[in-house]
């Protein structure tokens, strides 16, 4: 962490975010647009007395990662805001004051004012050209030009979805030390004091403290198995975002896809499959965290897991080939491991940067708000978490007593919390 805020080499990029937590003063109507992977969502935020009194929310607004060119994907986006607007009558009229939008882009970005940053590389297999390297707010800009929204549309803050999700959850609650998101991808934030960012050379004005994105994706200590290697090397950009690929819902069942395939071909599963591995798993094929999910949650003969094999195969959920019970129970326990061990791991991730917190300025109680599917969705995923940061605090002496530490829901923190930076810019 401190080599990431000093702008020495880590794996820890450490970006000041140049926000900082909400006062709960902020009041208002804002827009609200997160780009966290191919779901994009938009929400406009009514921001009142301490309150989010009202919210939109869009949800149904797919991207397609594979998009070639980077002015294409950003067209994607301009039309559903388009849509979004025409569908709840909330295009300004002529006259009226631009609505201020807070774009949360969850990628690893350079973020060189409150409203301006480049993208460094993209993760969760986008492809497009012409983004790395470049300005996503004026990429965004000049979409929303080209469809006639430059006028109604003012985009005054670029946020990571971390940040957002602090930033929602602190306009509530004030004790808020960090943001987390496990879902598709994974990453986290915290408030840091200004002194302790050397790299950060043109400080926020009137602020003492700034929102850190830590992008932790990419922290690249963890231990990893043979079939995380084996992972890296079949995804894009094997040496970066370990992490991520190690806990993150876009991976973990693509992990989970490479144990069974392996398994298969020694001969260790399914060893009356006619065709091995290749008929288990068609090549557009793939679990995803939602079926591991359900997969725990299924009970002998696991019809559910069955005929999860069997959809992946192509085949007719009638198929008679013989899948042995035990076998298709080890899957559930499969799931279970991959599934605890992310959980495992983000709580040692969320321990070190509380104990540090704790270190700098200790207080009674913080809070860690948490958004993303697989914290809220996956049984069991939040418990196992919330355990995970407290057994190791006591392990760094910070004992319960001196500090409780809650890991909470933050629910639509991303999109929300994007609405509430752009309330504290404007």
């Amino acid at each position: 962490m401190e080599d990431g805020l000093a702008g020495r080499p880590s794996s820890l990029k450490m970006i000041p975010s140049y926000a900082d937590a909400a006062t709960g003063r902020e009041e208002g109507k804002f827009l609200a647009l997160d780009f966290g992977g191919t779901n994009l969502r938009i929400v406009m935020v009514h921001l009142h007395d301490g309150k989010i009194v009202d919210k939109i929310i869009s949800s149904n607004n797919r991207l397609n990662e594979k998009t070639p060119l980077g002015a294409d994907l950003f067209r994607q986006v301009a039309a559903h805001i388009v849509k979004f607007l025409d569908d709840h009558h909330l295009k300004p009229a002529a006259g009226e004051p631009a609505l201020p939008l807070g774009f949360t882009f969850s990628f690893p970005v350079n973020q060189t004012s409150i409203s301006s940053g480049t993208l460094i590389y993209w993760t969760k297999e986008f492809i497009a050209s012409g983004v790395e390297g470049n300005d996503v707010v004026a990429l965004l800009r000049t979409a929303l030009h080209e469809v006639g929204l430059d006028q109604s549309i003012n985009v005054v803050a670029l946020v990571n979805d971390t940040v957002g999700t602090m930033a929602a959850h602190s306009f509530e609650h004030p004790e808020t030390a960090m943001g987390v998101i496990m879902g598709t991808g994974t990453n986290a934030c915290y408030r840091e004091s200004i002194s302790q960012i050397p790299k950060l050379h043109n400080p926020p004005a009137g602020k003492s403290h700034t929102i850190i994105n830590m992008e932790w994706g990419n922290y690249d200590h963890m231990p990893a198995t043979e079939m995380d290697e084996l992972l890296f090397t079949h995804t894009g950009q094997p040496a970066l975002m370990r992490f991520e690929k190690m806990t993150s819902g876009r991976y973990m069942g693509l992990l989970m896809r490479e144990v069974i395939t392996k398994c298969i071909a020694d001969g260790v599963l399914f060893p009356a499959l006619p065709q091995g591995a290749g008929w288990v798993f068609d090549p557009e094929s793939r679990f995803d965290a939602m079926w591991m999910d359900r997969i725990l949650t299924d009970r002998a003969p696991y019809p559910v897991t069955r005929g999860y094999l069997l959809q992946c195969a192509g085949r007719p959920a009638d198929d008679n080939v013989f899948l042995d019970a035990n076998h298709l129970e080890f899957l559930l326990y499969l799931s279970r491991a991959i599934l605890s061990r992310s959980a495992r791991f983000a709580g040692l991730m969320v321990a070190a940067v509380v104990a540090r917190l704790y270190r700098q300025a200790p207080t009674r109680a913080m809070v860690v708000a948490v958004d993303g599917s697989v914290f809220h969705k996956s049984p069991g995923y939040d418990t196992l978490m919330q355990e995970t940061v407290t057994q190791a605090l006591v392990l760094a002496g910070v004992t319960p007593e001196a500090c409780h530490v809650a890991v909470q829901h933050a629910a639509d923190g991303s999109g929300v919390g994007a609405a509430v930076i752009a309330a504290t810019a404007v």
